[in-house]
């Protein structure tokens, strides 16, 4: 989990304060207390919180320039197949990193919004035009990543979180429909809605581009097939052939992981499919809850294998 804020207008120092945006930054450190940076320009000021997961090393810091620093990146994620990518992109570009932050800048620089069809994992990030002046923003398909913003006419605020926007829009009225849906149905991300009426968020499975100080979204994540007579259930090796993929696939980091379990089939055939991965090692801790009589850990989990 990373955190990042974003502020970005023409002439924004005449229109935000920078050291209340400094201030407002310290909400979000929590996300990532590895590594704080600011960014600040006439035009825009950045704000990246790093918990270190992928390529450790400072050089993978946020926020992240290109070779020929037109573009910017604050992300918080991961990208489950960087790897595949950078192989695609070797040679067209001088990796400097191993980190996947890197290769989804330079995915971008390669294929623009298209860069969608390629990456695969939970993410949310921003990207900074110097050149062309806009903005592209992005959330993963099921928006496991947070990405909140507050529009009007001089600027945008984007954030990995509300509290910080808050602080700076200083409007606080809030939205009753989408608190009614939400104590009604249990369901909050339906739309663009918050609890809050001057902030938003973008969608899951959307981008957007913010020029002119004007924001247009799109859904990339429309599913273009119907199901129809073609249509077959998975049989038991491929799903299992896909799950093993999956587990695989989210232990790419350079950091120790830990698995909550329960003692329901879903979270024990994960550890079963993680235990005979190549990359079991990274699974150091499991964590359960204790009710005083059978207390599981780590040594006593890999048993059930």
């Amino acid at each position: 989990m990373c955190g990042f804020i974003v502020a970005y207008g023409n002439n924004l120092k005449k229109k935000i304060d920078f050291k209340k945006f400094k201030n407002v930054s310290s909400l979000i450190k929590h996300r990532g207390p590895d590594f704080y940076k600011h960014e600040v320009t006439e035009d825009f000021f950045l704000f990246h919180s790093r918990l270190s997961i992928v390529d450790l090393d400072g050089r993978s810091n946020q926020p992240f320039y290109s070779e020929n620093n037109r573009y910017i990146l604050v992300y918080n994620g991961e990208i489950y197949n960087y790897l595949e990518i950078k192989k695609t992109l070797k040679n067209k570009y001088n990796f400097k990193t191993s980190s996947d932050t890197e290769v989804l800048l330079a995915a971008y620089v390669e294929w623009g919004k298209d860069l969608l069809k390629y990456i695969d994992g939970m993410f949310s990030f921003v990207i900074i035009d110097k050149k062309e002046k806009n903005i592209f923003i992005a959330r993963d398909h099921f928006g496991q990543k947070p990405l909140y913003y507050h529009l009007n006419k001089d600027f945008i605020l984007i954030s990995s979180e509300i509290k910080p926007l808050l602080k700076l829009v200083n409007e606080k009225e809030f939205n009753y429909k989408t608190f009614s849906n939400y104590l009604t149905f249990n369901f909050y991300a339906e739309d663009k809605n918050t609890f809050f009426k001057s902030i938003n968020q973008l969608k899951p499975g959307h981008f957007g581009l913010y020029k002119n100080n004007e924001l247009k979204t799109f859904d990339y994540a429309l599913i273009e097939k119907e199901i129809g007579e073609s249509y077959k259930p998975f049989d038991c090796n491929e799903l299992i052939s896909i799950l093993t993929k999956s587990s695989n696939d989210h232990l790419m980091g350079d950091v120790d992981v830990g698995l909550a379990v329960s003692s329901g089939l879903d979270s024990l055939s994960l550890l079963g499919l993680i235990m005979n991965s190549p990359k079991s090692k990274k699974l150091t801790e499991c964590f359960t809850l204790d009710y005083g009589e059978n207390f599981y850990n780590l040594k006593s989990l890999k048993k059930l294998n």
